[in-house]
């Protein structure tokens, strides 16, 4: 008996063991789920509140940021222009605030999520939010008036889009135009006391006061202006006006025609003595000669005499003697290797002299038969260096042939450089045959001759070489020659100098539209106003009538008004300015020669570094007078000229001239 108690004692205790722990892996099950939903609902939380707080303020700074920038881009893709049409038919004009309020909006969010909206606290934006609704509706209803519109209207956008004719037209319906202005004025009354955290009396005393300062100080401006009236008041002249008053003081004649000397010597006019003083007054003498120019009515201009600015020079020291030596020496070196040539001219020039070779006849068997053939001018070439060294003189430049001549040319270096003076220029028959506007003196050539063009009918020049080669002469005596010759009411210039070294000498000349620009930073500016200008001036031309500049004057000066001025922009370094901003400039260098012809206006430009980076295709396609100095290699001489021959000159200030109309 007893061992059967034991044994059901047992089982019993091993039933209940097994119960709980069922029971206990029950419990366990659901204190598992519990702790799961716990879980799970936490993570809920902080996703909720990172999505309401940081991330939707980022989102709407990153879209006020978006909108700012469609709206000030001017170029827009398929997405800004479908994105900025919603925004205008949604809230019409009000598109252009947008971003301050989506970026104040999104401020708040972000701030609010991080619990540091002390300052910034939801009924101050609130208040905002207010007072942009207000405007947007005040617009609708003050653009539109008295009379309802079409939501169609609206949402293109002339007034305050959908926005505001929900909320205008609502009012209007309900109150009547007069008392939704009143309730409008109501409502932006709340906000701006919400926007500002005060109450509506503080608020409302503030504008009083306000109001009463201004209205005082508009009703004392009367009595202030009457005490002021007895008082001289000192006003300093803008920086234009002290310009202007500075040009005037250079515009007062100093140089130009001089007294005539029967003028000065003659007898001297003087009045009787006054009887009142008893002593004779002070003489008066004649005063000289001046030049009015037609078409100038309040300005009296004087040109200078040369005579009396430049002097002038000798030429150089070879003799008829020497001369006749070197064409000897010529056509002996020549003869001995079978080059048979005999000099027929020789042409003396200030840095070369320039011997005209015309070739013999040579005896050859052809097929048993003799026959006289006429000397090769490639074979006169191959010998260049075999010349050189019998004259003792490099290096020589050979030109075969001669344009329009049946010689080949050789030119030697002089033992001296004879000095080329602007005066001698200047006085010369060639250039004062010259009927052309913009007469400019470039040197004499081989033979001694002056050599003058016409900037007009260039119409524009580029001027290249290595340094020290002689460009900066030639630019001064372009710009002398024009001075010469022209008053500032019929020529002005700009010049542009970034060396600071060349051009700087003629600020404070009358004929300077502004003083010469030395900042790089400015000539795009700079040729930007020539544009303009070349476009204003095309208008002008055609209310006129004008095929050019030229017709135009002499049409203003029969009538006996102001002429259209000459306008020559001088650029002394073209490198330079090609290095800070080359697609601006030669956009602006390119339409300017193409262009400005009619209108008066011409280029000049010099360049040190005639590369290919500089002087670009479309830039030497529009310049098509150009004066090459020496160089250093052919490659230059190729940019410049499209030819050799630059890169043998001496570099004592010859050059090559390619007249508009040459050939080469």
């Amino acid at each position: 008996m007893a061992k059967r108690s034991s044994t059901r004692k047992t089982y019993q205790a091993k039933k209940k063991s097994s119960s709980s722990s069922k029971r206990g892996k029950g419990s366990t099950r659901a204190r598992g789920k519990r702790t799961r939903s716990k879980r799970g609902k936490g993570w809920q939380e902080s996703l909720n509140a990172l999505l309401n707080g940081t991330v939707w303020g980022s989102l709407l700074l990153v879209l006020a940021l978006f909108t700012l920038l469609a709206l000030l881009s001017p170029s827009r893709g398929s997405l800004t222009n479908w994105w900025l049409e919603e925004l205008r038919v949604t809230f019409g004009v009000g598109i252009y605030w947008l971003p301050v309020v989506l970026a104040v909006v999104g401020i708040y969010l972000y701030l609010n999520s991080h619990e540091q909206t002390d300052s910034f606290t939801f009924p101050r934006l609130f208040g905002f939010l207010l007072v942009w609704g207000v405007l947007q509706t005040t617009i609708h209803l003050l653009a539109v008036g008295d009379q309802a519109v079409l939501p169609e209207r609206s949402q293109a956008g002339d007034y305050g889009g959908w926005m505001g004719w929900v909320v205008g037209e609502g009012l209007r319906a309900v109150f009547g135009q007069g008392f939704a202005v009143v309730i409008l004025a109501l409502l932006a009354f709340g906000g701006i006391a919400l926007m500002l955290g005060v109450g509506f009396a503080d608020l409302g005393a503030l504008l009083v006061t306000l109001v009463s300062a201004g209205v005082g100080f508009i009703g004392s401006l009367p009595e202030r202006w009457r005490q002021r009236g007895s008082g001289v008041i000192r006003i300093r002249p803008s920086r234009w006006t002290r310009f202007k008053l500075w040009l005037k003081g250079l515009r007062r004649p100093r140089i130009g025609v001089p007294i005539l000397e029967d003028e000065v010597n003659g007898p001297v006019s003087t009045l009787p003595p006054d009887p009142a003083l008893g002593q004779p007054r002070a003489r008066v003498e004649p005063a000289p000669p001046t030049v009015r120019i037609i078409g100038s009515q309040q300005t009296t201009w004087r040109l200078p005499r040369v005579e009396d600015i430049l002097d002038d020079f000798g030429g150089g020291d070879l003799t008829e003697e020497d001369l006749a030596e070197r064409a000897r020496i010529i056509e002996e070196t020549l003869a001995a290797f079978g080059v048979p040539v005999t000099v027929v001219e020789v042409n003396k020039g200030p840095v070369v002299t320039q011997f005209g070779l015309r070739p013999e006849y040579i005896t050859r068997k052809v097929r048993g038969e003799e026959k006289r053939m006429k000397v090769r001018v490639s074979k006169i070439q191959a010998l260049a260096n075999d010349l050189s060294l019998a004259l003792a003189a490099a290096p020589i430049r050979i030109e075969a042939p001669v344009p329009g001549r049946n010689i080949v040319g050789l030119e030697v270096p002089n033992q001296s450089v004879a000095m080329v003076s602007l005066r001698g220029i200047l006085e010369s028959e060639e250039f004062r045959n010259l009927k052309a506007p913009l007469r400019i003196c470039l040197g004499q050539d081989v033979s001694g001759r002056a050599v003058a063009a016409s900037l007009a009918r260039m119409p524009h020049l580029l001027i290249a070489g290595a340094t020290g080669s002689g460009k900066s002469v030639c630019v001064n005596a372009i710009i002398c020659s024009l001075l010469f010759q022209y008053t500032p009411d019929q020529l002005r210039f700009v010049m542009v100098d970034p060396k600071r070294v060349e051009l700087t000498g003629y600020n404070g000349i009358p004929h300077l539209i502004d003083s010469v620009v030395t900042d790089i930073e400015k000539v795009v500016g700079v040729l930007h106003w020539a544009t303009t200008e070349m476009d204003r001036r095309y208008k002008e031309l055609e209310r006129a009538g004008a095929r050019n500049i030229d017709v135009y004057n002499a049409r203003r000066s029969a009538e006996g008004k102001s002429i259209m001025p000459y306008i020559v922009i001088i650029i002394d370094e073209l490198a330079d300015i090609m290095m800070m901003a080359p697609d601006d400039v030669e956009r602006s260098l390119v339409r300017i020669a193409q262009m400005a012809r009619a209108t008066g206006i011409h280029l000049v430009i010099a360049t040190q570094r005639p590369s290919v980076n500089v002087v670009t295709g479309l830039i030497k396609a529009n310049f098509p007078s150009r004066i090459a100095f020496a160089v250093t290699s052919q490659v230059d001489s190729r940019v410049i000229l499209d030819t050799p021959g630059a890169e043998r000159l001496l570099g004592r200030g010859d050059m090559l001239f390619m007249r508009p109309d040459s050939a080469k």
